[in-house]
């Protein structure tokens, strides 16, 4: 990827997160100790066009639990640019899922 494009290509869905342990009876409902606590949303990316909120915990993506920022990178490779991805989220004591499409992080540094 660097040799093609001058750099590595990211993809992005405009969200900061930090890990969150889930209290117990969240935790017996959807198997895992940890999500990723929602700090921040940019309207204008997938995540915030997806409806995603502060406050939001992100359960898994694709059916693969997370319990830490890092285990979103899988999903956010170059290939995965303006494709949907599934997300698992409590909102509210709510389990939800959404749709948010990869867009290429290119576009996040032009936002800074």
């Amino acid at each position: 990827m660097l040799v093609a494009h001058g750099q590595v290509k990211r993809g992005f869905i405009g969200i900061g997160t930090v890990p969150v342990h889930l209290p117990a009876d969240i935790q017996k409902t959807v198997g895992q100790p940890a999500g990723l606590l929602v700090t921040s949303v940019q309207a204008d990316s997938g995540a915030g066009r997806a409806g995603l909120l502060l406050g939001d915990v992100l359960l898994a993506v694709d059916g693969q639990a997370l319990a830490g920022p890092a285990d979103l990178l899988p999903f956010l490779e170059a290939e995965r640019i303006g494709q949907p991805i599934a997300v698992r989220i409590l909102r509210a004591g709510e389990i939800k899922d959404v749709q948010v499409t990869v867009g290429p992080a290119s576009l996040a540094a032009e936002r800074a």
